[in-house]
């Protein structure tokens, strides 16, 4: 599991077939990310959560902060926050997807967002669209 207070539930397994995805290695992925405040795990749970902090499509190298390509629908510098959390992606396969839970200081940290405050908690939720 990953360190760093960085916790994940699989949603989906994905491909039985195939390696899962390595560290260092090149994936795309198809990602949402949302508040994870009380008053958001509870808006959840009973399905009105409002909408994402962002999201989008990235090709990324795992464990790495760099988005190599791809479309972000928000205001937030992924490259900042990549590198903090892509780790907890090792081992999906393609198709899978999963929830982390990024604890403050791991998230947008000092400069926050229009939705997201500075070190608040974050739910990321990744698909993993394909290994390269």
């Amino acid at each position: 599991p990953p360190g760093g207070g960085l916790r994940y539930e699989e949603l989906s397994p994905g491909s039985e077939a195939g390696p899962g995805a390595r560290a260092g290695q090149e994936v795309e992925l198809r990602f949402t990310v949302r508040l994870a405040s009380a008053s958001a795990l509870a808006a959840m749970k009973k399905g009105q959560e409002k909408g994402p902090v962002e999201r989008g499509e990235i090709r990324c190298r795992l464990g790495q902060s760099e988005v190599l390509d791809g479309w972000v629908d928000g205001n937030v510098d992924m490259e900042e926050v990549l590198g903090g959390w892509s780790c907890s992606l090792v081992g999906m396969r393609t198709g899978a997807r999963r929830r982390v839970h990024i604890p403050p200081g791991k998230g947008f940290r000092e400069r926050g967002g229009e939705a997201a405050g500075s070190n608040m908690a974050l739910f990321f939720e990744a698909e993993l669209r394909k290994l390269l």
